[in-house]
């Protein structure tokens, strides 16, 4: 046993340092242009034992070249999951400090309206114009939005990168080209119901009277329980910080033709449906709501 053990430290203590030395030459030169030189060099020299009919000196090199590539690649996927996994926690860090230490007055907004678009395939499009305030201080500011995803069942890495958002600012009337793109982060973290995603838009630390921000989201399959008839589905608002109008509308493509859409508005809320082109639109609006009072409605999609 005490020579498995010195074996073992004496192979680690030899390879750390050539691992390291991999690890270093893929963060500086790129993963590409590792491996393009890797094989340039390996296949080189597997040339010039083909050529002289040296067999040892082909099948070393051949596995030689077989090793470093699965090497090469296994270095540069572990970056690049500690490097995503560092981004990912930093963020989720100062979203916290950021919910916590906000001591200024709120963001001033005036108007709100969000549009939901979800496709027969249950591929989710959100889009929320806001009409904001003038804020009245020089300090930085933010507007987020939230989004649960009602299925317990766990997101992959791969679906969370396919989720897609953007923000634009406008200041109205004075900006007529639309407005430009603002910076936005965003976190993950656990609702009772499945999965939230924030999306931070920072607006910087000037926001006038009227100005116009947009935040759109595309998050693929998002309802694809509820379009597929296996479970519903809520739609809500609830707001943290007065309002003075609002209306929030679900556009559902296609629904209704093969199941029957129900609907159940929540306690306290109105709901207006209508058809327009095929599609079923439900819509509920409002002024100077309620703080932290959900409005909405839940449908469900029966045989």
């Amino acid at each position: 046993m005490s020579a498995n053990s010195d074996l073992r430290r004496t192979v680690s203590r030899r390879f750390a340092p050539f691992i390291a030395d991999i690890e270093e030459l893929v963060h500086r030169e790129g993963y590409l242009r590792t491996l393009a030189a890797t094989i340039t060099t390996l296949g080189s020299v597997g040339l010039i034992g083909q050529l002289l009919g040296i067999a040892w000196l082909r099948t070393t090199f051949a596995t030689f070249a077989a090793v470093l590539f699965v090497l090469v690649s296994a270095v540069s996927f572990a970056g690049t999951q500690r490097l995503r996994s560092r981004i990912d926690r930093d963020e989720a860090l100062l979203h916290d400090y950021a919910e916590s230490l906000y001591k200024s007055p709120a963001t001033v907004i005036r108007e709100w309206k969000q549009e939901v678009v979800i496709e027969s395939t249950g591929d989710t499009h959100f889009s929320r114009t806001l009409v904001l305030g003038d804020s009245g201080s020089d300090t930085p500011r933010y507007v987020s939005l939230g989004i649960v995803r009602f299925d317990r069942s766990p997101m992959s890495e791969r679906s969370r990168r396919r989720v897609t958002y953007s923000a634009v600012h406008a200041s109205r009337p004075h900006d007529l080209s639309g407005g430009t793109r603002v910076h936005t982060t965003a976190s993950w973290t656990k609702a009772p119901t499945g999965e939230r995603l924030t999306v931070y838009a920072h607006l910087g630390r000037t926001v006038q009277d009227g100005d116009l921000l947009t935040l759109e989201c595309s998050w693929p399959r998002f309802s694809t329980e509820l379009m597929s008839g296996k479970a519903p589905e809520t739609f809500e608002a609830r707001f943290a910080i007065p309002v003075a109008w609002f209306e929030h509308r679900v556009v559902f493509r296609c629904a209704g033709h093969t199941r029957r859409l129900g609907i159940r508005p929540l306690p306290g809320t109105e709901v207006v449906r209508e058809r327009r082109s095929g599609d079923t639109v439900v819509t509920f609006r409002g002024s100077n709501p309620e703080l932290l009072q959900p409005r909405g409605f839940v449908a469900d999609l029966a045989e």
